[in-house]
């Protein structure tokens, strides 16, 4: 058993290795600046619990550590050791108000299996966790795999810190706070964080995507709920939006930053809109000039805030995807239109959308957990533990 600032050196050698960071003892006690035979010895006991594995002389993890041919040959073989995806997996989930989506993320990144949930009207929320979730953890080959956390992206807002919903179109209005995260541990005896699902999404840019060399960017997730009468109208238009700056994402004073209205709105008319009705944008697919309204005020605002911040880049998703050309090129002209200096300094800010399979808010659900676990407490206010002493508490 590894206590105290052993631990403490464990959990620091998991941030390096994760998630691609294949790397060598001695890297480690280079990086970490401790003597070897400390690395060696918690090394040891990673590998002897499964959290650590050596390359087995794979080409592509000997070409990540990049060393020379004079390394190579001094002394011991200097093999790359990683964390290894039979360590466990990590269930996301996406709710929202007609639906339910599921996956098991494998720590690299990989989603092992996935399933949808399609969510009747008198659906209790809970109860759609409670049933159906757990019937997709009973699942082959989940079955064979240790379950190390539970991430669950919601649409509204949400307490990260207690796992309460207090306002989502998955509630009803008025409604007392929903408690997510204490039931959904009793049930399933793991660490369970809610968050909603735009910042979620943003995990999986931090984690798996290119945010993880960036500092500075803006999300935006866009849903787009079709009729069941007219596929052609969308019954329902959702825009939620998460910041990240020097790169964490940027909760504000109450956990409500990213929280969109445009600044275009008419104050008496509600929605995120407001344009002359609640219902304006909602045949965009069939109405080309509506549609190009719609693009070119949502590009307006993004870009705006682009542009305020200083920000690297933009990404979006959850179905602005069909709409891809016409985005690009209404953001580009609006990142022009909005910057003062364009004359003098132009600037253009790459915009990043989400191909048409991709489930942004499952894997980042999915990947906030890893990130709290590898990289530290995603809240300095959270009591659940990090590193080694996480995944030695899932032992217990």
């Amino acid at each position: 058993m590894i206590q105290g600032i052993q631990a403490q050196y464990g959990s620091a050698i998991l941030r390096e290795l994760f998630p691609h960071g294949w790397k060598s003892r001695a890297e480690l006690a280079e990086i970490l600046g401790l003597d070897r035979a400390t690395v060696t010895r918690i090394v040891q006991f990673c590998m002897e619990r499964g959290y650590l594995v050596e390359a087995e002389g794979g080409e592509a993890e000997h070409e990540r550590l990049s060393l020379s041919e004079g390394e190579k040959l001094q002394g011991r073989p200097r093999v790359p050791l990683g964390i290894p995806d039979s360590l466990g997996y990590v269930v996301g989930i996406e709710i929202q108000r007609e639906f339910v989506k599921a996956g098991a993320l494998l720590p690299s990144g990989t989603i092992l299996i996935e399933h949808f949930f399609p969510r009747k009207k008198d659906d209790e929320l809970l109860e759609v966790i409670q049933e159906d979730v757990a019937a997709f953890i009973r699942t082959p080959p989940l079955t064979t795999l240790p379950l190390l956390g539970i991430g669950i992206a919601v649409s509204g807002l949400v307490d990260p810190l207690r796992g309460e919903l207090f306002f989502s179109p998955t509630k009803e209005r008025g409604a007392t706070p929903l408690k997510i995260k204490e039931p959904v541990e009793q049930w399933f005896g793991v660490p369970v964080f809610v968050d909603n699902d735009a910042k979620c999404s943003c995990y999986d840019i931090l984690t798996y995507g290119t945010g993880r060399e960036r500092r500075h960017f803006l999300y935006v997730f866009c849903e787009f709920l079709e009729s069941p009468e007219d596929p052609l109208t969308y019954e329902r238009i959702g825009i939620g939006n998460a910041l990240v700056l020097n790169g964490k994402v940027y909760y504000g004073k109450a956990f409500q930053a990213g929280e969109f209205r445009s600044v275009f709105a008419d104050p008496q008319i509600p929605g995120q809109f407001g344009r002359a009705s609640c219902g304006y944008y909602k045949d965009i697919r069939s109405n080309s000039d509506r549609r190009r309204l719609f693009i070119e005020e949502l590009a307006r605002n993004i870009a705006f805030i682009a542009n305020f911040l200083d920000l690297e880049a933009v990404y979006m998703g959850g179905g602005i995807e069909i709409f891809r050309q016409e985005m690009t090129s209404c953001f580009e002209k609006a990142v022009a239109d909005t910057w003062l200096y364009q004359e003098e300094l132009p600037r253009t800010i790459p915009l990043y959308i989400a191909e048409t399979d991709a489930k942004p808010a499952v894997r980042g659900a999915a990947a906030m957990v890893y990130r709290h676990i590898f990289e530290g407490p995603l809240h300095p206010e959270l009591s659940i533990p990090t590193g080694l002493t996480y995944l030695e508490g899932l032992r217990r």
